[in-house]
């Protein structure tokens, strides 16, 4: 058994394993906008970071799922965060309204989804 050939398999390991998080990390910057956001005392989330934390964080990636699949997936995440889920169409999307929903209802944050 060669230790210097093991040790240089593990670097070129570590390192191309390096490469592909920090694609990811360009690719995915909402991941990272989600975990912090779920760190304040009132979360105002977009649905598409949601979708960057999803692929990041569960290996989901919500363009392979149904209509259904995305929307439990969706569910499951707000009632987890205890968030509320404020979808409507672009000529009914008013941000505020989402939020003052969600503080009024006594959850914790709110996810934005614009329909359109």
């Amino acid at each position: 058994m060669n230790n210097c050939y093991d040790v240089e398999i593990l670097a070129d390991r570590y390192e191309a394993e390096q490469k592909v998080l920090n694609e990811l990390n360009e690719y995915m910057p909402g991941r990272d906008r989600v975990v912090s956001e779920l760190e304040n005392e009132f979360s105002v989330l977009n649905i598409c970071d949601v979708w960057d934390w999803f692929k990041i964080a569960l290996n989901v990636d919500i363009m392979e799922l149904d209509w259904n699949g995305e929307c439990n997936h969706i569910l499951k995440f707000c009632e987890n965060f205890k968030l509320y889920l404020y979808e409507q169409p672009r000529e009914n999307f008013f941000e505020w309204e989402g939020i003052e929903k969600a503080k009024s209802m006594g959850y914790k944050g709110v996810v934005l989804s614009n329909l359109s």
